[in-house]
């Protein structure tokens, strides 16, 4: 197994977004730049491109050309097993992974709860790419149940979300459209933070406590 997969429902904006963004992220660091980040969609169709909100999410060519070559794939059985750790949009987008390969529970978290069990992680010794995401994955896995969870409200025509959603914002309107982009974009920086932050600092220690 190796690297990382997300996964959403149609696979054109949540999860390629998160792709997109941890790639971005992970080759800032020596440690993390390595890993390998890939997306699928539980319910995709083939072959559809990044939703525009993903393309225009930076201003460099870079960055937009990886976005236009994205095309869409449905989630399967071999994506999943070559996954050290998967992280979806919402938990019946997990529950889907799961269904298909059950060993992968584990392995498995809507992106929002792995930051929310985040806190207090220390790697191995020099643990550097997939060494780096098995380890993230043992402590996430460690700590499964034990978070707090966050308070959502709901409003006058829309109701709540579970707290560790990232809900469809193609089904909400604009607005909503761009809250989930912004929410992947939170909860990757969130993330990846966690993953790399040195713990030897005491002023990082400080802010894991």
């Amino acid at each position: 197994m190796s690297g990382i997969l997300t996964v959403c429902d149609a696979n054109v904006c949540r999860s390629v977004a998160a792709e997109l963004l941890l790639t971005e992220q992970f080759s800032r660091h020596l440690a993390a730049a390595g890993i390998q980040v890939q997306s699928r969609g539980a319910q995709a169709l083939p072959a559809h491109s990044a939703c525009r909100l993903v393309e225009d999410l930076r201003d460099d060519e870079a960055w937009r050309s990886r976005a236009r070559k994205h095309q869409s794939a449905q989630l399967d059985v071999a994506a999943i097993e070559e996954a050290d750790l998967i992280l979806t949009a919402t938990i019946s987008t997990r529950a889907s992974v799961v269904s298909l390969v059950p060993s992968a529970r584990r392995r498995v978290f809507t992106l929002r709860e792995a930051v929310s069990s985040a806190s207090g992680f220390i790697p191995s010794t020099g643990a550097a790419g997939d060494d780096l995401v098995r380890d993230f994955t043992a402590h996430l896995d460690s700590r499964r149940g034990l978070q707090s969870l966050p308070t959502t409200r709901g409003s006058r025509w829309r109701r709540a979300s579970h707290p560790f959603d990232i809900a469809d914002g193609h089904t909400g309107g604009h607005r909503a459209h761009v809250e989930a982009v912004a929410q992947v974009e939170k909860a990757v920086s969130q993330l990846v933070g966690a993953m790399t932050a040195d713990p030897t600092l005491p002023f990082l220690a400080g802010d894991r406590r």
